[in-house]
């Protein structure tokens, strides 16, 4: 390759600032376009996606070690402390946004029927969980979709570190209510009972 022209014979070389560029490119580029262009390649936009989702368990960054310099590791490695549920969720998670669309879909149905018991006894609590629920799956669904649309695939470990503490907060909370029988708003009237022998 020594010698050679670096760029292929049917690409001409073109400086990334200059007035061409920006003319033609770089003025045209919005988020509107980016999304017009999704829309036209969307099995293109859907591995994307796929890409995303698969960094959503990827809550460590591989790239950087957790020792000091002077701590005697080698460069890059990283400490086994309080990390086995991130590691299992890391090789066990899958790895297809479908499947956290799907996720969104049973938290929706569990919690909208958990604030439609829970507005027929009257329990603001309950309802109010729902909006708590939604706004997490909320988070789940569009980030990844916002994060493609703005960075790309940049640093998507980074960027959809939201969407796991969201996926974990909405695990220990399904747990939470399944434990304490609230998981369809059903303990309100065990509650009020219970509040009506303690008077």
């Amino acid at each position: 390759m020594k010698g050679n022209d670096y760029y292929p014979n049917t690409y001409s070389a073109i400086l990334p600032n200059s007035k061409y560029v920006h003319e033609h490119l770089i003025h045209k580029l919005n988020a509107a376009w980016v999304v017009g262009y999704y829309v036209k390649h969307f099995d293109q936009f859907s591995h994307l996606l796929d890409d995303a989702a698969k960094n959503v368990m990827q809550i460590r960054i591989q790239s950087v070690g957790n020792y000091p310099v002077g701590a005697r590791r080698s460069p890059g490695a990283h400490t086994q402390y309080f990390s086995g549920y991130s590691l299992l969720m890391k090789s066990f998670y899958p790895r297809k946004y479908a499947f956290n669309l799907l996720i969104a879909g049973a938290f929706l149905v569990i919690y909208v029927i958990g604030m439609v018991n829970s507005f027929r006894k009257r329990d603001s609590r309950d309802m109010m969980k729902f909006f708590l629920v939604l706004g997490l799956l909320t988070i789940v669904v569009v980030l990844p979709i916002t994060t493609i649309i703005s960075y790309g695939t940049y640093n998507l470990s980074r960027n959809m570190f939201p969407v796991a503490i969201s996926l974990n907060l909405l695990l220990v909370l399904l747990i939470a209510d399944a434990v304490n029988y609230r998981l369809w708003g059903s303990a309100v009237q065990r509650d009020q009972q219970e509040v009506k022998t303690q008077k």
